[in-house]
């Protein structure tokens, strides 16, 4: 029997768009262990992929679960990024349009995450990467660099805090 749930685990492991049918199967047995490791793997998928079959067949308990997971997560995401570096206070190699112009490339950076398909699914590198033009803002001083990098190290720990399990 064990036997089973694992081929199954690792199959949806091997092709994540089969996760989404592997916690359908697992919650329909009552597999809650397994649904907890599957749902992780949903998160690289749309629940547009979720079928009426997949709904029925996991029951409106697993369903619920795995819609609260992916929607607290997508406004996790939201909360965590849209808080942008502090800015710091002028100095004779820092006036106003570089710390401005730092925020206006993060207001840029949070939109492009929120805004791409399964935002709440998205890895650390996938982060890192997406502000990393903040960092590279060729008018930044050191300072505003500091900060950002600073505040891109925080946001990056805060999302991986968050729960990415039902």
């Amino acid at each position: 029997d064990a036997e089973i749930w694992t081929m199954l685990l690792q199959h949806a492991i091997r092709s994540p768009n089969l996760a989404i049918g592997a916690y359908a199967i697992c919650a329909s047995h009552g597999r809650d262990d397994l649904c907890i490791l599957t749902s992780r793997l949903t998160l690289t998928l749309s629940l547009d992929a979720l079928t009426e079959a997949d709904a029925l067949t996991m029951g409106p308990t697993y369903l619920r679960r795995l819609f609260f997971l992916h929607c607290g997560r997508l406004e996790a995401i939201k909360r965590v990024i849209g808080v942008p570096p502090k800015p710091h206070l002028a100095t004779p190699t820092c006036s106003l349009p570089s710390p401005q112009l730092v925020a206006n490339m993060w207001e840029v950076a949070t939109a492009d995450v929120t805004l791409r398909p399964r935002a709440y699914g998205i890895s650390k590198e996938e982060l890192e990467e997406a502000f990393a033009p903040v960092l590279a803002q060729q008018n930044a001083c050191d300072l505003c660099r500091d900060n950002v990098r600073d505040r891109i190290a925080q946001m990056v720990e805060d999302w991986l805090a968050i729960k990415d399990v039902i």
